[in-house]
């Protein structure tokens, strides 16, 4: 899903007038950020980094349910991919269909649900604090 997920931003960025050289990288910077802290908790080894970034509140996935983790990075890629590139709202909503039916062939509805709603949520949040 990230590699689709990158190819996608590629394709759009490289006819999106003005994304170079520094609104691009920009907003490669928070996709990645999001995704990394949507995930951390289903990696116990790594840390969030949360704390480094002054005025950044991550919700926090609960310890004690399941999450699908690539329904995690599919739903924070697809938040905030509509953000930077607004016009480009069919391809992006596209790739997320396409990878939401995937997900709900592997897990349940339920977990499905939890895992786009934390992703989502932590996309918001890293969000609104790009906007500050």
């Amino acid at each position: 899903v990230v590699s689709a997920w990158n190819q996608k931003f590629l394709d759009i960025e490289r006819y999106a007038a003005g994304y170079r050289p520094g609104p691009a990288p920009r907003a490669l910077a928070y996709i990645g950020m999001a995704n990394y802290e949507a995930c951390v908790a289903g990696m116990p080894e790594f840390n969030s980094q949360a704390f480094n970034y002054a005025g950044l509140s991550i919700p926090q996935a609960s310890a004690d349910q399941e999450y699908h983790w690539p329904a995690v990075v599919n739903a924070s890629t697809a938040y905030l991919m509509r953000r930077f590139f607004p016009n480009n709202a069919d391809e992006i909503n596209a790739l997320e269909t396409q990878y939401r039916n995937k997900y709900l062939a592997e897990t349940t509805q339920e977990v499905y649900d939890r895992s786009a709603a934390h992703g989502e949520a932590v996309a918001a949040a890293v969000w609104e604090w790009s906007k500050t």
